[in-house]
């Protein structure tokens, strides 16, 4: 018996409480497609790199079923007038309409619970693959009891 046993043994029953392992990757890509997903996190910060300046975007898809709980990262570039246009775009459909981009850090608690209409597409650019997410249109919220959508924007 190890001297360790006693120790652990305190924690026996949350131990049970705790589910198996499935195995499933929530941050790995999803398939391409639409998806239905809340804006559980959005920040301001550099690339990984440090190179340039970028929205991060995370979103947790509710639907399809199948793919519920699955996270759908999005990054916005911040450096140039496209990079804007693309961010006011999606800032827009997610119901979010900016005087100057300079308000965007005292906004973004706003995004937060948002639920929007997602799709993923895949491209290819000589041997690299790369996934790009567009926001296609604000679908309503979530909130404590779970998702609320619009009448007419129901996956089912």
């Amino acid at each position: 018996m190890s001297e360790f046993t006693e120790a652990l043994a305190q924690f026996d029953d949350v131990w049970q409480e705790i589910p198996e392992d499935t195995g499933e990757n929530k941050y790995a890509d999803l398939p391409d497609g639409t998806y239905q997903a809340y804006i559980n996190e959005v920040e301001i910060g550099e690339s990984k790199k440090g190179n340039r300046l970028q929205m991060k975007w995370d979103l947790i898809a509710v639907a399809p079923e199948e793919f519920k709980g699955r996270h759908i990262f999005r990054y916005s570039g911040l450096e140039s007038k496209e990079n804007l246009e693309f961010l006011k775009r999606d800032l827009g459909r997610c119901g979010l309409n900016l005087e100057k981009v300079s308000e965007l850090p005292n906004v973004l608690p706003e995004l937060l619970d948002k639920v929007v209409e997602v799709q993923l597409k895949t491209k290819t650019k000589g041997t690299e693959s790369y996934q790009n997410s567009y926001i296609n249109k604000l679908l309503g919220m979530k909130n404590e009891g779970g998702v609320e959508l619009s009448e007419g924007d129901l996956p089912w």
